[in-house]
């Protein structure tokens, strides 16, 4: 028997893999998505139907796809899934613009996986670096619904040189033993990867200027900064 969810999540699979897709070959993939989605999520068929689509009424372009607001999913669970692929999702979290919780949506960890590697290897690893992984977001195992956290988690494991470390904890920095393992990629030549939210790399700044302290990372080292403020100012760390 055929398994539509199963061939439709191959097909988004593929198109990740090539990284590319003609409009012809989008558009049929992304109605195929939209009328599975209206055959087997009630709240979003009811939704579809009020923006003027139905099985009947199909978009004929990607843009007429009505998009559901990210505040629908403090509402109603989105999506026909089983007890077995809840356990294998990975949740993403949005703020307000005051950096309070605010919607939560969920996407199955397969393809969040596929998606974020196929997108960080040509991002950030164009020149393919085994780089080592220095890490200013959540940790998983002190936030394992943070789908940053989890993101940079999967990149250091799969792309790192077999060592990464964490150094954000809640709104603390390990500013020290950040510092050490800093120190020791530059003493082995190794380049690293820097990624922080934009609230820890503020305050990782100033505790290096507090302490006058530079560091020149090894060649092909490079910074990436994850995210805004969320409404918060960084107190300077011990």
């Amino acid at each position: 028997m055929t398994d539509p969810a199963g061939a439709l999540d191959a097909r988004i699979l593929a198109a990740i893999a090539a990284y590319a897709l003609d409009d012809d070959a989008f558009l049929a993939l992304a109605l195929d998505l939209f009328a599975y989605q209206i055959a087997h999520s009630a709240p979003y068929a009811a939704y579809a139907r009020g923006c003027g689509f139905d099985a009947a009424r199909m978009p004929r372009r990607v843009e007429e796809i009505p998009a559901v607001p990210a505040s629908a999913f403090k509402e109603q669970r989105l999506g026909d899934l089983s007890a077995g692929t809840r356990r294998a999702l990975v949740r993403n979290q949005g703020t307000t613009r005051r950096g309070a919780a605010d919607a939560t949506s969920s996407t199955p960890r397969p393809l969040y996986e596929a998606a974020l590697l196929a997108s960080f290897d040509r991002m950030m690893l164009g020149d393919a670096q085994r780089l080592r992984y220095l890490l200013l977001v959540p940790e998983p195992r002190e936030r394992p619904h943070s789908s940053l956290g989890f993101m940079m988690d999967v990149v250091a494991r799969r792309r790192g040189d077999g060592e990464h470390g964490w150094y954000a904890h809640d709104d603390l920095l390990d500013v020290e033993r950040f510092l050490d393992d800093a120190q020791r990629a530059c003493a082995e030549g190794v380049p690293v990867c820097l990624a922080t939210t934009a609230f820890a790399l503020v305050g990782l700044l100033d505790a290096l200027a507090s302490r006058s302290c530079r560091l020149a990372l090894p060649a092909g080292s490079r910074i990436m900064e994850t995210g805004g403020f969320k409404g918060r100012q960084p107190d300077r760390p011990a």
